[in-house]
Parts: structure tokens; sequence; C-alpha cells
């Protein structure tokens, strides 16, 4: 059944008899009487429990058309990639038919076959670990890679998700803030220093982080990717040893800082 017919039925056999005994409840509670009031609580129930059934079978019927969508898309792209080896090594098996016997034509077809080969079990094998992610039989750990670049005197850098990111995906966050400087202030050459650390609400686990400043940032993305990767949360960066040297490093060192506004947004 289409997903429109099964939306058309919802409405025929769920919202309208809802409205219709919506009404009758209406009216049995203008009545007034007791008994009356009661079957008009109850029909009033009734029909918002009724109503809620069809919300949530609308729902799912939705996410079933979608998901059916996805599959295939997915067969018909796997389905392409797979038919261009399959295509090719064809091709080479007819012409080592037709060229039997011409050394050179044989072995440009049977390195081409090879080739294509590869090329196939590489398709398939990535397929089957796609299904043993799919089933839970294979888990990959997620890999944190640390950024950086440089925009005229400013350095930008992080790790894993931003706030844009992680936005568009549906995963909640908190956010802790700071401004801090790269080394002691009377020290020449003293930079601004800005970080901003995402972390899990209810846990304080971190989840990604970026910079942005004049010095620093490149061993300060290293650092949070580090510190992804060992499941570091918002309180272990908050109290770490931190080295202060005027030269090289202020007495309050940015991350912790940040850290710490993050925990008060637990």
């Amino acid at each position: 059944m289409g997903y429109r017919r099964i939306v058309m039925s919802l409405v025929y056999l769920g919202i309208i008899p809802a409205v219709l005994l919506s009404a009758i409840g209406v009216v049995l509670l203008l009545i007034g009487e007791a008994v009356n009031l009661l079957a008009g609580i109850l029909v009033l129930t009734f029909t918002g429990t009724l109503v809620t059934g069809v919300i949530l079978v609308w729902m799912f019927v939705r996410k079933e058309r979608n998901l059916s969508e996805l599959q295939a898309d997915f067969v018909s792209k796997v389905s392409h990639e797979l038919r261009t080896p399959l295509t090719s090594i064809r091709m080479f098996t007819e012409t080592l038919q037709l060229r039997r016997g011409d050394k050179g034509a044989e072995d440009r077809c049977i390195e081409a076959l090879n080739k294509e080969s590869t090329r196939l079990q590489k398709l398939i094998d990535r397929l089957l670990d796609w299904g043993r992610m799919e089933s839970g039989r294979r888990v990959y750990d997620p890999v944190n890679i640390p950024w950086g670049m440089v925009g005229g005197q400013v350095q930008i850098g992080g790790a894993s998700f931003g706030e844009t990111l992680a936005t568009s995906l549906g995963i909640p966050y908190v956010v802790g803030t700071a401004n801090g400087i790269s080394r002691a202030r009377y020290f020449p050459g003293v930079q601004q220093v800005r970080v901003k650390l995402l972390a899990e609400p209810g846990t304080g686990k971190l989840i990604g982080g970026q910079f942005v400043g004049g010095e620093g940032i490149k061993e300060r993305a290293d650092f949070l990717a580090f510190a992804l990767k060992r499941g570091a949360t918002l309180e272990d960066l908050a109290w770490m040893e931190n080295v202060y040297s005027p030269p090289i490093g202020a007495l309050y060192e940015p991350l912790s800082v940040a850290a710490q506004n993050g925990m008060a947004q637990l």
C-alpha cells in the first residue's frame, strides 16, 4: 500500500471518527448531568488516545517510507558500482577469447582482469563491513583528527565537533568558552587566545572544540584530540596541571578556564 493511501486511510478511519466523537463528548459535557458529564469525559479521553495513536502511526509510516527510499537509493548506487568492474571483466574475457594466441594481448587482458577483480573484491569487502557495522558485529573507534590553519596574523584550529556540525546532527551539547593569553601579560609578543569546548550535557564528556589566537593553537588542537580519544571530561581539563612560565605560558591556561565555565552549564 502506497504512502498516500495509508495517510488517507488514517484520515478516514482515525481523524474523522475522532472529530465526531469529540463533538459528542462536548455535547454531553454541555448537557451538564452527572451521567452525561462522566460519559463526555470518557469520550474525550478516548478521542485523545485515538488521535495520539493516529499521529504515532503516521510518524512510523513516514519514517518507514524514508528508510525505504534510502534503501532503494543505496541498492541503485551499489548496483552501478558493481556493474562497472563486472562489465570490464566480461569485456576482457571476450578479448582473450578473440585474441587467443596473441601473447601481448593476453598479458594485457590478464593484468586488466586482475585489476578489475581486485577492485570488485574491495567493493564487496566494503559492503560486508557495512553489514557487520549495521549488525553490531564490527565496531570502529572514532578518529578525532585535529586541524589548524593560518589566516594572516591569526591561527585557528580545533578537533572533532563544532557547534554547527553538532546542531545539524542533533547532538546535544554544552559550551564552555574562555578568553586568555599565550604568555605572561608583561612579556613582549603576548597574544590573545580564545577557546571553545563542547561536551555532553549530562556527563561532561568532551565532544569537540575550537581555538583562535596568535600562537599556540596547533599544540592545543593536538592536545584536545588526544583528550577526546582518551574520553576526557570537562572536569579533567578544568583541574589539570599546566606549565606556568612567563615567556611561554600564562598563569591561567585558557583550556582550563573554558572547561570550568563549561562545568557551570552542566
